[in-house]
């Protein structure tokens, strides 16, 4: 067993011995499938996309500028004085540090963006399994993106149930295809 697994298990071992085994019922879901199935999902994705374009167009553009800088001093070094040889160096590192830190924003303003735009599914598809474990009297649900599950039976996958049920309470009814 690797070390990512020893601490669920030992969780769910020192769980299992504290409640009586009448009243343990676990099932799994997998949170990658219900965020590609549920409804607005997609078209939350596109509009990340959308967003995003306009932010990898610029860093792409950095990069390239940094690209022809870089190739340009090699080019020219030999013919450079030592002086103007580290006074170059010091430009690109500095260009290169400026990229470094507007590529490190990006990745924080894609991280953030995701949040908000997905919290709202989020938010619905945490309902949805807390509202399946209630009625179900489940004492715990796994996901199986986390890696924590190795092997389970599919009579225990509640990834369906909580698609069927969110796409029920998406605009335009049972079916819930919304921008399918």
């Amino acid at each position: 067993m690797t070390s990512r697994m020893v601490v669920p298990a030992a969780v769910l071992t020192l769980f299992l011995g504290a409640v009586p085994a009448s009243a343990q019922k676990i099932g799994y879901i997998n949170s990658n499938t219900i965020l590609q199935e549920a409804p607005g999902a997609k078209e939350a994705r596109d509009q990340l996309d959308r967003e995003m374009a306009q932010v990898r167009i610029r860093l792409q553009q950095a990069e390239d500028s940094l690209r022809v800088i870089r190739e340009e001093f090699d080019r020219q070094q030999l013919t450079l004085s030592a002086t103007a040889r580290q006074q170059r160096e010091a430009e690109i590192n500095q260009r290169v540090a400026e990229y470094q830190r507007r590529f490190q924003e990006a990745q924080e303003l894609v991280s953030r963006r995701q949040d908000e735009v997905l919290q709202p599914i989020m938010g619905r598809v945490n309902q949805v399994i807390d509202q399946i474990r209630r009625e179900g009297d489940y004492s715990l649900i796994f996901d199986t993106a986390a890696g924590v599950i190795i092997a389970a039976d599919p009579a225990l996958d509640l990834t369906s149930e909580v698609i069927r049920r969110l796409r029920a309470m998406a605009p335009g009814g049972p079916g819930g295809r919304v921008g399918r």
